[in-house]
């Protein structure tokens, strides 16, 4: 081989080597302009008021369906429960450490559960929602199949 055609050769590997670390530049832009727009959006603890009544709660949960949850005990903090619930300026509200922060975490997968540590039985529960709960608690504990 030739000095000129290792010459050339070596211009061609510069050159895509190049062209990958920009591509890695664009991806890493990318990924930092992400990660900036989801930790924008991130509520800290110092975020949310010692005391939040039901409708900032669903706010704090990004849940559209406010009036859904104030019609079904379980899906609010505390399950609804009165224990959990204080009165401040004639409004219902719930404490931030011991209620809501919890609260926030519940999804459909961990609800049963969610109810049973705010002292409820299941059994509470209309029979065919119990079942979807109880559906997506098993998908919970089953093992994710890990790809090869």
């Amino acid at each position: 081989m030739t000095e000129n055609a290792k010459l050339a050769n070596l211009d061609l590997d510069l050159r895509q080597i190049m062209l990958a670390q920009e591509r890695s530049m664009r991806e890493m832009q990318e990924l930092k302009e992400g990660l900036n727009k989801v930790l924008s959006s991130v509520i800290t603890h110092a975020d949310i008021p010692e005391w939040v009544d039901l409708k900032q709660a669903c706010q704090l949960k990004r849940l559209n369906s406010f009036n859904t949850v104030k019609q079904h005990f379980w899906l609010k903090p505390g399950c609804g429960q009165k224990k959990f619930q204080r009165i401040c300026d004639g409004r219902i509200v719930y404490n931030r450490d011991e209620v809501i922060i919890p609260w926030l975490s519940v999804t459909s997968e961990n609800l049963l559960s969610y109810l049973e540590n705010c002292g409820l039985d299941k059994s509470c529960l209309p029979e065919k929602l119990r079942k979807e709960l109880e559906a997506a608690a098993k998908r919970l504990d089953s093992p994710v199949p890990m790809e090869v």
